[in-house]
């Protein structure tokens, strides 16, 4: 299961990221994607944005209007800073990944199904031209280390 936790600013651009992962487990019953909306007081204005937000989120939506119950844990446990996270639970309900978010918008369905061993997977994938190269000349893990920066910040992957 996937749990997308964020507030009502949410963007159309950031509600995209997790669409290609909808499209692929839409099928399976192993894979579900619930969205927590977080919002400490509730106004019309934001009854409003929520119901178009609503709309625009092919997942399951916890529609709760008052203070959720687990708040002050996914701020302290999961560290909820505001920003869409995706906390990855497998069918026990044990986390295999904090926040997936920044995993699944640089790399996509190639770091399916999103766990910590699916990012050290990426991780030494992206850094295989230094274990080839070895220290054969001293800037190569300068390069890869920046040229990875590079992807995370531009989402080219």
């Amino acid at each position: 299961m996937y749990l997308l936790i964020s507030t009502l600013d949410i963007t159309d651009e950031e509600i995209s990221v997790l669409r290609p992962v909808y499209e692929y487990i839409k099928t399976n019953d192993q894979y579900k994607i619930v969205w927590i909306p977080i919002v400490e007081e509730w106004t019309e204005k934001l009854h409003k944005r929520f119901e178009v937000l609503k709309s625009k989120m092919p997942r399951y939506v916890v529609q709760h209007f008052g203070t959720i119950a687990g708040y002050k844990y996914i701020k302290e446990e999961w560290h909820f800073k505001k920003k869409p996270m995706v906390v990855v639970l497998n069918p026990q309900g044990k986390v295999q990944h904090a926040n997936a978010f920044h995993l699944i918008h640089v790399y996509g369905m190639k770091a399916f199904p999103f766990t910590i061993a699916d990012q050290e997977r990426i991780d030494r994938e992206i850094h295989w031209i230094g274990s080839v190269v070895g220290d054969s000349h001293p800037h190569i893990s300068t390069w890869v280390s920046t040229f990875h920066k590079w992807i995370c910040k531009y989402s080219f992957v």
